[in-house]
């Protein structure tokens, strides 16, 4: 009896888990892709110049695109880049400074997705790291 209900949910796991499996059969699970190495551009403030890094991590609508961030890396991160540098201290100084970045960043990552891919397959970004030197 208890094999029989060992090979059941075998049966079961492999047939969820399975190449044509749904992704709402798989309990709707995210997938992640990080954005390595971290981003670090000079930003201004005031008369000097200071430094942002950022780490971030993208939140798939498909965790089987995940080759497609990679793909698309440096195009993505050239966006990125150009947005981060495009801030000041004052500006991403607030939580809703960095709300409002994280906001900004989704949309050019979206964009340089559906330009390329056809499908914005990012759904968020979670800065994991956010430091200002």
């Amino acid at each position: 009896m208890r094999r029989q209900l060992l090979r059941a949910c075998c049966v079961v796991l492999v047939a969820l888990s399975g190449p044509g499996a749904s992704h709402a059969a798989a309990g709707g699970a995210s997938s992640y892709v990080a954005l390595d190495p971290a981003i670090v551009v000079n930003i201004s403030s005031g008369a000097r110049s200071r430094l942002l890094q950022i780490e971030a991590q993208l939140k798939l609508t498909d965790p089987q695109q995940a080759g497609v961030i990679q793909q698309h890396a440096g195009a993505i991160r050239h966006q990125l880049i150009l947005l981060f540098s495009s801030q000041s201290v004052e500006s991403v100084a607030s939580s809703a400074g960095k709300d409002r970045l994280r906001a900004d960043a989704l949309a050019a990552i979206q964009r340089v997705l559906q330009d390329t891919t056809g499908d914005s397959v990012v759904n968020a970004v979670y800065f994991t790291n956010f430091v200002v030197q």
